[in-house]
């Protein structure tokens, strides 16, 4: 199961920028962060265990992904389709979504509160 892990600034209490050790507020390279994420997001199928969490997701095309125990908490999705993909454990919660495609997908115990 993944952890969300607190920010490393001193005296920050938020959580970590996806997978990282500093919160978006102390991270100095969150442009790269993304980009890295992003390009994972698109190569790979399956997610297992990770964080995207305050992350930006913009005109995205990502099918028929899997995503098990995953967290998208605080993120921004707009104009992406995750047709046909299947989330498991995934916690979109406070998150904005705007113009996203979940055609024909599969929600297992998923969370959406705040979004």
């Amino acid at each position: 199961m993944y952890f969300l892990k607190k920010c490393s600034s001193a005296n920050c209490h938020s959580i970590s920028l996806a997978d990282q050790d500093f919160c978006p507020e102390h991270c100095a390279n969150r442009e790269v962060i993304e980009k890295n994420l992003i390009r994972e997001l698109i190569e790979k199928s399956s997610f297992k265990e990770r964080s995207f969490a305050y992350m930006n997701f913009h005109d995205l095309d990502l099918r028929e992904k899997e995503f098990e125990n995953c967290s998208f908490s605080h993120c921004s999705f707009k104009n992406v389709s995750f047709r046909k993909s299947r989330f498991s454990l995934v916690f979109f919660d406070f998150t904005d979504l705007e113009k996203i495609g979940f055609h024909k997908c599969d929600f297992i115990n998923c969370v959406f509160a705040g979004s």
